[in-house]
Parts: C-alpha cells; sequence; structure tokens
C-alpha cells in the first residue's frame, strides 16, 4: 500500500523485515532439501538428475529474478509500494492454484520399481509412532547441531 512507510515507525518496520527474513531462511532450507524427495517421488531414474537440477535452480532464479528486474520498475524510494503489487499478487495466485490443484504426495503410481520399494518401506514404518522416530532429534547434542545449521542458514542469507 502507498504511504504505508509513513505510517509505521522504523522500529515495526525493522521487526517485519526480521520476520520476513526468519520465513524465509526457514523456507529457504525447506525448499532446498525436498527437491530430491519431489524428483525421486514424480521422476523416473533417468529424468530424476534432470528435475533435482530444475528444482534447485528456480528457487534461485526466481531470487535473480528479484533482484534483476526491480530496478526496471522502481526508480525513486516512494514507489516502493509496487513491489507488493508486482511480485506478491502473481505470488499469491501461483499458491493458491498450487494448493488446488496439487492434491497428493505422490503419482498414482510408482514411476520405477525403486520407488515403489522405497513405498513398501514408508508403509511398514508408518506403525511407529511419530514420537518414536524424533526421538533420536531430541538428543541436545543433536539438537544443538541442528539449530546451528539452521542459524548459519539464515546468516548466509542476510
Amino acid at each position: 500500500m502507498p504511504h504505508l512507510d509513513k505510517s509505521l515507525g522504523y522500529e515495526t518496520q525493522y521487526w517485519l523485515a526480521l520476520v520476513g527474513q526468519c520465513f524465509y531462511g526457514i523456507t529457504y532450507t525447506i525448499i532446498q532439501n525436498l527437491t530430491t524427495e519431489i524428483a525421486e517421488s514424480w521422476f523416473d531414474g533417468g529424468e530424476r538428475v534432470l528435475a533435482t537440477s530444475f528444482l534447485t535452480i528456480a528457487f534461485s532464479f526466481g531470487l535473480l529474478l528479484g533482484q534483476g528486474l526491480t530496478p526496471l520498475f522502481i526508480f525513486c524510494p516512494e514507489q516502493v509500494y509496487l513491489l507488493n503489487i508486482v511480485w506478491a499478487i502473481p505470488t499469491i495466485l501461483f499458491s493458491i492454484a498450487c494448493l488446488v490443484t496439487v492434491t497428493r504426495d505422490c503419482p498414482p503410481t510408482p514411476p520405477c520399481r525403486s520407488r515403489a520399494k522405497k513405498l513398501d518401506r514408508m508403509d511398514s514404518m508408518k506403525r511407529k509412532t511419530f514420537m518414536d522416530s524424533f526421538r533420536i532429534f531430541l538428543k541436545p547434542d543433536i539438537l544443538l547441531f541442528i539449530v546451528c545449521l539452521a542459524a548459519n542458514n539464515v546468516l548466509l542469507l542476510c
């Protein structure tokens, strides 16, 4: 919204930017780790490398577009509100489209025999409770290591 920066103080703007960066850091680590799982679930062995490559590069390409194209339509600080119109609205529309159209984690039939075997193993593991499989991460040294890795990713992105 235009002139929103005048109604919000600098401290509020700072905290909004900080929270946004935290969400970005969290989603970046999730997206980067999901690319291989998506490629394994949806593509055959011969297509998996190309699919993983495209999925890995897509996030960075979006960042490149955002940083590269923004100066083409933002010429002064008063026009920064256009960022919400140009980037946020398509993002929201594509997010809604994905939520509506993507209805399952895996295709109806596995793309290859190795994925079918993995699905069979996953079915047998479903009998374990969540806490039984998650208990390994609750050890203090492993939990501290995971938190340090996540903090490192966020710091690298700032």
